[in-house]
């Protein structure tokens, strides 16, 4: 199983902890005007904002045990974060499941940066696309997950927008919350991204136009930090004006916080020479000009200051000329981002966190499209970590002395109870960073720091950062060495097994929505390609296993049949490697490709076949050794010819050359797993009595499947989750056959009791992984549902293949036995009643698979799957893959008990050392006498 990097764990929410109910399109278009649905088609549901007890028992992100932070912030998941539209909806408006619980093995990703407007942070979608490129190359960094903290995204916002609800009383609530907790967001975050950006004018942001006072019915007007500006409308106001179109008097674009109000008399003369004021729309009454947030300038050339000036606004037959200025998204903060008091306190407690890593450790933290920004923080943080470093080298020395020359040296600071000793360099940066926070200024953007209601005036922003500073520079002080261990355990390799063994276990990937829809259309009750995959790659297999060949000793001069016979089995073999390609890398194939695939093949197994003719006629031997080997080598030798048959469109695109190179690593590592190490280890297993080496050797086995599975999961993480497939059939093909070969070698009942359990436990374990993503909301399209089809896939592939090749297993043994089993190692040596407890094995194995087989199909069913429908889909999706792969283990398997390939894993190679021996059946050899 896998996990995608660049794919996280969404199931796991944690401040929306419920999915809530999809909203009737008319209530939806109430909360987002302009954002009925998202781009993958979900509908809007508002975030569920429940207060959580506790973090639950899945291995989770340290940020997790932060119950402040849970109670009132959300993380959104990065995929979606990328699909959100711009301008960005508020946090709740946003559905719940985009927001998820980081775990022990994802990333969280805080970003810092500044306001320029009143009511929206990014209303352009510079910042959002910026963002994205950043979370797109950490992605590429972890096999987990990716969560972000943006604060208009985590945190409940006021309206920006007509229509929009404002926060409910506990949405505020949780709101003055998240004031006082966020700063940990950027402490306990594994990368901080700092934006500092030149952020373009909002269309008409700045213009200038005039109404008269009466039009202003329905406006709620409020002093908003110096300003007089609408902020709020009456449902039965008239319905504003497009803002492409909204003034009457032309587009002049100056900000109204650069001296708008002295060129108002000038503008006012020009706009009635124009059109005068009593200009009308054809075809009957005008709708209103001024939209929620516009700044009303004067009235009557009278410059507004007051509300008691605008009370009485908006009284019909008032023809007052009133100076308004657009301000789609209110106010600007003309202060740079280097001077405000807030953006100085994330940037401080990155450097603080970054200091407590290592030079090395700290650099990937900090992301920033601003090279100043970085420089400024890494010198913040050298400045702390130099401090540090003088306190424990001080105190160590101080130690030393008390305790004598001749005493063992102590570990300091490691625990919080050493932290307060001897730490006078450090604390006086921590004051000098403190005193710096005073030369910030503290004139807020956002619509709540403008101090709109009573409640947040009493607490200004300079109390509120200096507050939070203080006490964190205190904490500091106190318990640095405690935090920068927890923070170099969380950065380092320290714990690395442990949350390894948590992401394979825990984190599962999920299909692309391209590749649900294909195996969703080729989900059909037309059985034939199913049918296909069970018998025709028995038919090439039969063929040369029970071809009439020659005895070996009989030379090599005698086996022009087995040549033959080779070269058809290669190129089978070969024929592998081209299918893998085209399913893992994704190339669509015309009839020159299927051509050159075939060339590919034909000219792989023409060249083994060379090889050992060569080998044999310049020797003089045979059978020779380990002949099969010599189809993989030759295939492996041609591996980057592949490349040639490639479209030539494909090719010049660079993203295909990545892929195709990730193929062949997959495809090298393959060979040396199930073509080389698999034949090893049955070799050990036939060859040893001992019940306890025995079960170590099955384990084994599986232990190198699941290590192929996790080079599939890395790859994957290149390639796709839709490669995965592929990697889980070759995997369970070749771990399955090999167990059916080792049941004729023969071990204790004990041994077999163990495979048994293990196949219980995967079934378990992979029944328990997709009961924990529970039940998808109806009418929500998530990843959620993409990881739950990824398990149930791997669940059927694993069955289809362990319930067929036991099967065919058992077909194939009956028939060698009774038709040719003399050449077959496995066979021919085997007494009758050998022979009867082997099938017996075998009968046992499949009836149990059988049983595994219809729990899981019940399993399936009770969580909404239609297994076999679902199974056919995956196999017509895959099925070049998976019939090439058949074919291949198959073959492989077999001819390797083949008395004509040599392949004596015992290692005497009689026939060689022994010119007379005598063959007696299989790979066995009797000596001369």
């Amino acid at each position: 199983q896998t996990r995608n990097p660049r794919q996280p764990s969404v199931g796991r929410c944690c401040a929306p902890a419920a999915m809530a109910r999809v909203q009737p399109e008319a209530e939806v278009s109430q909360v987002y005007a302009t954002l009925s649905v998202f781009e993958d088609g979900t509908a809007i549901v508002p975030a569920c904002h429940k207060i959580v007890s506790s973090v639950g028992s899945d291995p989770c992100h340290p940020v997790t045990k932060n119950l402040a932070v849970l109670q009132s912030i959300c993380l959104i998941d990065a995929f979606y974060f990328k699909r959100l539209p711009a301008p960005i909806p508020r946090c709740q408006d946003v559905p719940a499941h985009y927001f998820g619980q980081p775990s022990g093995t994802d990333l969280l990703v805080s970003v810092s940066h500044a306001w320029r407007n009143q009511t929206h942070p990014d209303p352009t979608g510079s910042k959002k696309s910026l963002i994205s490129e950043y979370l797109d190359e950490i992605g590429r960094e972890t096999e987990g997950g990716v969560h972000v903290f943006f604060d208009f995204l985590s945190i409940t916002q006021r309206p920006f927008q007509e229509g929009q609800a404002d926060r409910s009383v506990h949405e505020m609530d949780q709101f003055k919350a998240a004031l006082e907790c966020m700063h940990h967001l950027y402490f306990l975050a594994d990368r901080v991204i700092h934006l500092d950006l030149d952020e373009e004018m909002v269309d008409h942001e700045g213009e200038l136009y005039i109404v008269q006072a009466e039009e202003l019915s329905g406006a709620e007007l409020a002093l908003v930090g110096d300003w007089i500006q609408i902020v709020g409308v009456e449902p039965d106001a008239a319905v504003a004006t497009h803002r492409s179109g909204g003034s009457r008097l032309g587009g002049l674009r100056r900000s109204a916080s650069l001296g708008a109000l002295r060129q108002m008399e000038a503008f006012r003369r020009a706009a009635s020479g124009v059109l005068g004021r009593s200009s009308s729309f054809v075809g009957g009454p005008r709708p209103r000009d001024w939209a929620l947030f516009d700044r009303v300038l004067a009235v009557d050339g009278q410059e507004v200051t007051s509300l008691e000036q605008v009370a009485d606004l908006g009284v019909v037959g008032d023809t007052r000329s009133v100076d308004m200025c657009r301000c789609p998204f209110g106010r600007i903060n003309m202060i740079p981002a280097d001077e405000r008091g807030w953006v100085y306190l994330e940037r401080f407690i990155t450097a603080v966190k970054c200091s407590m890593l290592d030079a090395a450790a700290a650099e990937p933290v900090v992301l920033s499209n601003s090279p100043q920004i970085v420089e400024q923080i890494r010198g913040c943080a050298e400045r702390l970590r130099s401090a540090a470093r003088q306190d424990r080298e001080r105190t160590e020395q101080a130690t030393s002395a008390t305790r004598g020359s001749g005493s063992p040296p102590i570990l300091v600071f490691e625990n919080s109870k050493h932290d307060s000793a001897g730490n006078s360099a450090l604390k006086a940066v921590l004051n000098e960073c403190l005193l710096e926070l005073s030369s910030k200024r503290f004139s807020a953007a956002s619509t709540d720091k403008l101090l709109i209601d009573g409640g947040l005036a009493a607490n200004p922003d300079s109390v509120i950062v200096g507050a939070i500073m203080h006490e964190f520079v205190e904490f500091l002080g106190e318990h640095w060495y405690a935090e920068a261990r927890k923070q170099r355990l969380r950065a380092t390799s320290r714990g690395y097994l442990l949350k390894s063994a948590r992401a394979y276990f825990l984190n599962w990937t999920e299909f692309s929505p391209a590749q649900i829809e294909n195996i969703s259309r080729n989900s059909t009750t037309n059985p034939t390609q199913v049918l296909a995959l069970l018998v025709l790659p028995s038919v090439p297999a039969l063929a040369v296993l029970l071809a009439p060949y020659e005895e070996p000793q009989m030379g090599w001069r005698g086996q022009t049949l087995f040549f033959a016979m080779y070269f058809f089995a290669a190129v089978s073999i070969a024929h592998l490697f081209p299918s893998f390609c085209v399913d893992v890398v994704g190339i669509s194939c015309t009839w020159r490709t299927e051509f050159g695939w075939v060339v590919w093949s034909n000219a792989g197994a023409a060249l083994g076949v060379v090889l050992l003719s060569v080998i044999a006629v310049v020797a003089d031997v045979w059978p020779v050794p380990f002949t099969l080997f010599l189809g993989p080598v030759s295939c492996g030798v041609m591996l980057p010819l592949l490349w040639m048959f490639v479209p030539a469109r494909l090719r010049a695109k660079p993203h295909i050359r990545w892929r195709f190179i990730y193929c062949i690593v997959g495809l090298v590592c393959l060979l040396g797993v199930f073509a080389v190490f698999f034949p090893l280890l049955n070799s050990l297993l036939a060859n040893t009595d001992d019940i306890g080496w025995q079960a170590v050797i099955v384990a084994v086995f599986l232990l190198a499947k699941l290590g192929f599975e996790k080079i599939g999961l890395v790859l994957s993480a290149r390639l796709g989750a839709d490669a995965m497939p592929c990697f889980v059939f070759v995997a369970s093909s070749c771990y399955e056959l090999n167990l059916c070969v080792s049941l004729g070698s023969g071990f204790h009942w004990l041994v077999f009791s163990e495979l048994v359990l293990i196949d219980i436990f995967e079934n378990a374990y992979h029944m328990w992984s997709l009961h924990r993503q529970g039940r998808g909301e109806a009418g929500i399209v998530s990843r959620a549902e993409g990881r739950k089809l990824f398990i149930a896939a791997t669940m059927l592939i694993r069955q289809f293949v362990e319930v067929s090749v036991s099967g065919t297993f058992l077909v194939y043994i009956l028939l060698i036995r009774q038709i040719r089993p003399k050449f077959s190692q496995l066979i021919c040596l085997q007494s009758d009643a050998a022979f009867q407890r082997m099938t017996m094995f075998v009968v046992v194995s499949i009836v149990i698979e059988f049983i595994l087989a219809s729990v899981t199909y019940k399993f399936l069913r009770y969580h909404g799957f239609t297994p076999l429908l679902t199974l056919n889909g995956l196999i017509c999706t895959y099925y070049r893959t998976f019939f090439a792969a058949t074919c291949t283990t198959v073959l492989y398997y077999w001819m390797l008990q083949h008395s004509h390939l040599g392949t004596d894993m015992t290692f005497t190679f009689r026939w060689l050392i022994d010119d007379h021996a005598q063959w007696t059946c299989g790979l066995s050899w009797r000596p001369s006498e």
